[in-house]
């Protein structure tokens, strides 16, 4: 008897490996006659793209300006779908055309991530009713990055991620490294092994654990601006799973690359799980810039080369290189993580930092359609292609193929050739049969964008975990601990054979594929492995077919079989010729010449000898009837539409619908088969596929309010026509004035003819009965109030105070307008002029001097009446008598009482200072010299009339002389001194003698 429990098992990605490789080495096998071949389910291939169900984690953008983020989708096939934030009821239907790209812009303040270390329910959901690419790009002017989304099943539960150091900015304390992680599922338990600090102070190579649900999301902050957390570890638990897989996306809120390189800008790229990295890599530049390169390590002891040079990490550790020109190509024993970075403008000379995880090797698509970023600053658009050189004449671009002029050979690998090729804005669609890989990016003055466009491979068939030939007693099963394991067939896969973690098969043993089901024990994820047994008996074969005799180009069912039935066989039919595919059990025949039809069926390893079968069909000379359907058609969902078949006397439709001409009613888009026979017996088919047109989705906005008497623009989307009621208006943008609360309803026609409506109600709310007061007149220099009503808040201008009322003092005659609110946020303005009159000119006249005890005439002009201060006197012209220097205040006032005054000062001057001092006395015949004792500006004495400052006098008797002097100011004043003349002495000496 043989035990068989195989290591290698489909959907087994958790940590029970090195446990399963302990017991599986404790294993001892018997066998009889056996062979053994173990092939791995989930060795590194192709990791799709496409997809129904795609998660995206928007990260913290930090606010340079406006910013957004948009969602593209594209498919090869007519399809719709929706967008959502489940965690938080936010939904969005959308319609993608075949081959042009659909932009969906999420609503930021739902999406995007805020904060580090924060359970979050900001994860963004698309599903889609058939596969599609997406795309996500988050925008803001000077700084772009776009990410390519994988779908949910491409997923997994063990990351580590490549991200960059941030950039140190007291302005903005948020630039830096992060990752966002979006969980698929509840339940979901996540641990983390940063490779930095983070934000929070969880430590660095220290595991924590956090438990998400189904939409939420977790974004980590590194502590330091410092900070990379390129060789993060993010794994699921052991009680979250395989079945749990949840969504990564990693960069940079704005950083340098390379490190001391301006200016910054957003990184922003999903990680690819651990599976789905590769050992060969193939880098090209963008354009002729140089650009860098992140190679991280899962596995220690990993050696890789780039172009021939030697490398050596160990799990968890990069190499960064920097201002790396033209090619490279890379190859490690290992699978490793590549990431290309575009540098910043100062180091690249185009563009700035954006970053990309490369795909490997295998990861390869064969079409897909995407878009460019629209940007006022990205003016360069490229797409980089990278194929096998034998395959590059296969590429096309929208249709056209590429010249093979277009391709440049790698310098290291030359089996590799790649093409840089110029894009205009908006969709493009690039086809290859061979497959390519395709990195989308664009560059400006500090602005860029790169993603890639994606892989893809078609369904493969069953991945065998073990393939057994035996006629022994064996035992097949699995040392994991599995909840409710339970056994069948391929062939019969409902059918419960046994219940069990070990099936023993005892001869005779029926070939097979056995399949063993359970669930993870301790995440109760499923789990399936699978096992083909064979045997070396030859089986019992049986062949049929759905007519022994057919007509020309009649189509006839073959089918052959073993009994008992088994999916472990193949088949191979002979000769082709004619057959629709000659490697299944059953293919269709279309008749042509009579002959006989052999099927060989053998083991998938050769264990059994191959047996043989053959039947023989019979083919009359008569052609087939010649049997139309009719064109193709298209309705609209909902719709119905009649089909008329020719060619026939009997029709019998594949709905059970029986005559010509029937009505088909389809949901869905379907084909209707016609079978008809002519009078001699021999029957033809043909096939009307009825395309079944999704309604657009008509989306006239959402309800809003505007205020009475204004305008408001309806925008509305889905389609290509649009009709509003009411007003009978066109376009998919009106301007309406509704003078009362109005639904609007949008008729919307899309490109198929599909009609469907949406509504929009405007409410209109009444406006403020603004008042702002009449008019006022002021004069020059004087304030005015104003005080408005009609509302619950105001806003004057000029001025922009929200004061009411005002007090305002303008130089000119103003226009004050006052925006009056109301409760409903509808605002009027009114508005209220303020006059401001010229004050009277006014004229005191000039100062005066005076001297004391005289008189002075004062006289004013201008104005209407006048007032002097001091006294109060109300004359124009008026005399005062100051007795010191006085000023002398006019004040006029003009027909609008505005008044203005003058001043004038009258200077009251002293007398001078005229002493002569004391009276004279002098002999008869004698002089004395009389002088003024001040200087003035003029002299007169009397009575000699001298006008000289100094006189000499001889008076021959007593006399008075009186100096009259006037001083500077013309002001007069006199002083007497009386000169006493001694009479004449006469001397007697007597006679002579």
């Amino acid at each position: 008897m043989r035990s068989i429990y195989p290591l290698l098992m489909q959907g087994a990605n958790n940590s029970y490996g090195q446990w399963f490789r302990a017991i599986l080495n404790s294993l001892i096998f018997i066998s009889i006659i056996s062979c053994l071949d173990s092939t791995s389910a989930h060795s590194q291939g192709v990791i799709p793209t496409k997809g129904v169900d795609f998660w995206i984690g928007v990260p913290f953008h930090e606010p340079f300006s406006t910013k957004r983020c948009d969602v593209f989708i594209t498919s090869d096939v007519n399809t719709s779908g929706i967008i959502s934030i489940p965690a938080q009821g936010w939904s969005q239907n959308f319609v993608v055309t075949a081959n042009v790209t659909t932009t969906l812009t999420l609503p930021l303040a739902q999406a995007e991530n805020v904060g580090s270390e924060i359970i979050q329910n900001r994860g963004v959901q698309i599903l889609s009713n058939d596969t599609v690419n997406v795309f996500a790009v988050v925008i803001q002017q000077y700084s772009a990055d776009a990410s390519v989304v994988y779908p949910k099943s491409t997923l997994g539960t063990d990351y580590r991620i490549t991200s960059y150091r941030g950039l140190q900015n007291s302005n903005y304390p948020n630039l830096k490294s992060q990752f966002q992680i979006v969980a698929t599922e509840d339940g979901t338990q996540i641990q983390i092994t940063p490779s930095v600090t983070t934000l929070s102070g969880r430590l660095a190579n220290v595991p924590f654990q956090v438990n998400l649900n189904k939409g939420q999301s977790y974004q980590v902050m590194a502590a330091a601006a410092t900070g990379d957390f390129t060789g993060t570890k993010i794994i699921g638990t052991d009680s979250s799973g395989s079945c749990r897989p949840f969504a990564v996306f990693s960069g940079t809120n704005c950083a340098n690359v390379p490190n001391a390189c301006g200016a910054c800008d957003i990184l922003y790229d999903q990680a690819l799980p651990v599976k789905a990295w590769g050992k060969t890599y193939h880098v090209v530049p963008f354009g002729n810039t140089p650009y860098t390169l992140k190679v991280l390590a899962e596995k220690n002891g990993t050696t890789f080369t780039i172009d021939g040079v030697t490398n050596i990490l160990n799990a968890g550790q990069f190499i960064e290189l920097n201002q790396i020109i033209g090619t490279r190509c890379i190859q490690s024993n290992n699978p490793i993580s590549v990431t290309q970075f575009m540098q910043g403008n100062n180091c690249g000379g185009s563009g700035d930092p954006s970053m990309m995880y490369l795909n490997a090797e295998e990861q390869k698509i064969d079409q897909v359609t995407f878009s460019t970023v629209t940007s006022t600053i990205i003016t360069v658009h490229k797409v980089n292609v990278i194929m096998k050189s034998t395959h590059i004449n296969q590429l096309k671009l929208d249709g056209v193929n590429v010249p093979s002029s277009s391709f440049t050979t790698m310098n290291y690998c030359n089996s590799i050739s790649y093409a840089s090729l110029n894009l205009t804005p908006g969709s493009h669609t690039l086809s290859s049969d061979s497959g390519f890989t395709g990195y989308v990016y664009g560059t400006g003055g500090y602005e860029s964008y790169a993603y890639s466009v994606g892989s893809f491979s078609k369904s493969q068939p069953i991945q065998l975990d073990s393939i057994l030939c035996t006629t022994d007693t064996v035992q097949i099963g699995s040392p994991l601990p599995m909840f409710g394991p339970w056994w069948s067939t391929v062939t019969n896969p409902n059918d419960t054979i046994h219940v069990g973690p070990v099936l023993t098969l005892v001869p005779p043993i029926v070939p097979d594929i056995y399949v063993l089901h359970g669930n993870e024990f301790i995440s109760g994820c499923v789990s399936e492995f699978y096992f083909d047994v064979t045997v070396p008996t030859p089986p019992q074969i049986w062949t049929a077919q759905t007519s022994t005799t057919a007509c020309i180009g009649q189509l006839v069912q073959l089918n052959a079989g073993t009994t008992p039935a088994s999916s472990s066989f193949q088949y191979q039919w002979s000769p082709v010729v004619d057959l629709s595919n000659a490697f299944i059990p059953n293919p269709v025949l279309t008749a042509s010449v009579s002959g006989w039809y052999v099927v060989k069926v053998t083991s998938i390893n050769g264990c059994t000898p191959a047996v043989f079968d053959s039947v023989y069909v019979n083919v009359y000379s008569s052609p087939l009837p010649v049997v139309s359907a009719g064109p193709d058609r298209q309705i609209c969902f909902g719709d119905s539409i009649n089909i008329t078949a020719t060619g026939g006397v009997s029709y019998v439709w594949n709905s059970g619908a029986m005559g010509a001409s029937v009505y088909f009613a389809p949901t869905i888009t379907s084909n209707f088969i016609v079978f008809a026979t002519d009078t001699n017996g021999c029957g033809n088919s043909d096939t009307v596929t009825i395309k079944v047109n999704t309604l657009p989705i008509a989306n006239a906005g959402l309800d809003r309010s505007i205020c009475q008497k204004s305008t408001t623009t309806l925008f509305a989307t889905g389609g290509v026509n649009y009709s509003w009621i009411p007003g009978n208006l066109l376009g998919n943008n009106i301007v309406v004035t509704p003078l009362s609360t109005t639904m609007y309803t949008v008729e919307v026609t899309d490109i198929n003819g599909c009609k469907n409506k949406d509504s929009v109600l405007i409410t209109v709310n009444l406006i403020a009965p603004a008042n702002a007061g009449p008019d006022q007149h002021i004069c020059l220099g004087d304030t005015a109030l104003l005080s408005a009503s009609g509302g619950t808040s105001y806003l004057w201008q000029p001025g922009g105070t929200t004061v009411n009322p005002i007090l305002v003092s303008p130089t000119t005659s103003t226009n004050y307008v006052v925006m009056v609110n109301n409760a409903s946020n509808c605002f009027t303005r009114d508005t209220v002029r303020v006059f401001v009159h010229a004050l009277p000119a006014v004229n005191a006249g000039l100062n005066q001097q005076i001297c004391i005890g005289d008189s002075a005439q004062l006289s004013v002009i201008g104005g209407l009446s006048c007032m002097w201060f001091p006294g109060g006197d109300s004359s124009r012209t008026i005399t005062v008598f100051p007795t010191g220097t006085t000023n002398y205040l006019a004040i006029v006032t003009d027909t609008l009482g505005c008044q203005k005054a003058d001043s004038v000062t009258v200077v009251v001057n002293a007398l001078p200072n005229v002493n002569l001092g004391a009276d004279v006395s002098l002999c008869y015949n004698d002089s004395v010299l009389l002088s003024s004792p001040i200087t003035g500006q003029s002299y007169l004495w009397s009575p000699t009339g001298s006008v000289s400052k100094d006189i000499m006098v001889a008076p021959l008797t007593n006399t008075a002389y009186v100096l009259t002097l006037t001083d500077f100011n013309s002001c007069v004043n006199r002083d007497t001194v009386q000169v006493i003349v001694h009479p004449e002495v006469i001397a007697d000496a007597g006679p002579s003698s």
